[in-house]
Parts: C-alpha cells; structure tokens; sequence
C-alpha cells in the first residue's frame, strides 16, 4: 500500500509542474505577442498561407524586401504553427535570429546563406512553442543549412565587432549593410542610443512602413 501512495504522489507532482510549466510557456508567449504588437519600428504582419501554392503551404517567417515588413506566414487551422512563427518573430525582434527575404507569394523568395544568425537553437524553442499549443513538430529536429552553434547578433563574429565600437553610427551602419548583404539576411542590431534598429540590404533605402499609431 505504502508503495502504491508513492507512486501516486510521484504521478500528482509530476502532473503539476507538467501544469505549471504550461503556464509559464503561456505567460511568456502573451508578454513575446505584447511585445511584437506594441513594437513602433517594425510591422508584423500575419500573412495566411496560400493552400495552393506548393511549398509555400508551410509555415514560415520572412522578411519582406518590398514592403519592409516582417511576414509570419501561417496556416489558418494550426495553432501550432501560428505560434512557433511567432516565436521565430520575438526571436528576430530582439537580435536571436535573422530573417530571409521575400516579395510575398507573388514575388521571389531569396536563398539565404544559413550559417548567420538563425540556426537549430532557434528552430527547436519554435518547435516547444508550437508543441504547447498542439502542433506534432519534431522537437530534435537538427538541419544541415541550419547554422550551429548557435548565433545571435551579440555572439556572430561579423557583429560582435560592432556591439562596443566607438565608430559613429552611420559607419557601423554602413558595415551592417555589408553583413546583411553577405549573408543575404534581415536582422535586428542595438545601438547605444536609438536600441534596436532593423538592418536590411534590400531596403535600405526604403522608407519604413511601421503599422499605424491607434
């Protein structure tokens, strides 16, 4: 009897912090969405996948070199997915991770040299969240064109040089361009004064199209 009491105790603690790291996962995709939602120099954009249009049935996140936009493409009927791109969002907004570019469905979508910032570290928190809202995603999932170990903008050697350095911003910009245009990537960089500004080759001569002030 006494074993089957433990046993059973076992099983109750186990379901509750199961329960309570639910809640956690939870409480942190709500402040990540707050986050992307109240963000004053970047548009995201929740874009439904086009069902019939091959591979672009997945789901995924781009940078859109036309409308200088981040487009997290989403199937309607998966929770799942919807939240693993919102996970590779708040990655990209804060410096985790770089985006590829493309023109939306109609347009081109430009190969990007992997072994920048987005790599197997990023995809596998995308897979837990996914998983916590119901999508089968492989956890495990390890990528050869995924860059590991894994880098973000703080860690990379084409962009730690310029985390402390005394150059003037518009110098440091000018690299970042040059980083940006090597790897073929969008990505996010702080500055000592203005915080994080979004580095993008391909529009950098486009005016910003944040979402409109309520």
């Amino acid at each position: 009897m006494k074993i089957q009491v433990v046993e059973k105790r076992r099983r109750l603690i186990k379901k509750r912090n199961k329960a309570i790291s639910k809640q956690a996962g939870y409480s942190y995709t709500l402040m990540e969405l707050d986050v992307l939602e109240e963000s004053d120099d970047v548009a995201y954009n929740v874009v439904e996948a086009d069902l019939g249009s091959g591979e672009n049935t997945m789901s995924a996140s781009f940078y859109n070199y036309k409308t200088d936009q981040v487009d997290l493409v989403v199937s309607e009927n998966s929770l799942g997915k919807a939240a693993h791109e919102f996970k590779h969002g708040y990655q990209f907004n804060i410096g985790d991770t770089s985006l590829q570019y493309w023109a939306g469905f109609e347009g081109s979508q430009l190969e990007t040299n992997r072994d920048f910032l987005h790599g197997i570290d990023d995809e596998k928190a995308g897979s837990r969240r996914g998983r916590l809202f119901g999508d089968s995603g492989d956890l495990t999932t390890t990528r050869n064109n995924l860059s590991n170990p894994p880098y973000n903008v703080f860690s990379h050697p084409s962009t730690l040089t310029y985390i402390k350095s005394n150059r003037s911003e518009n110098i440091i910009k000018s690299r970042l361009l040059n980083v940006s245009k090597k790897y073929n990537a969008a990505f996010r960089f702080p500055f000592r004064q203005g915080g994080m500004i979004t580095i993008s080759h391909l529009t950098c001569g486009v005016k910003n199209n944040p979402k409109p002030k309520k």
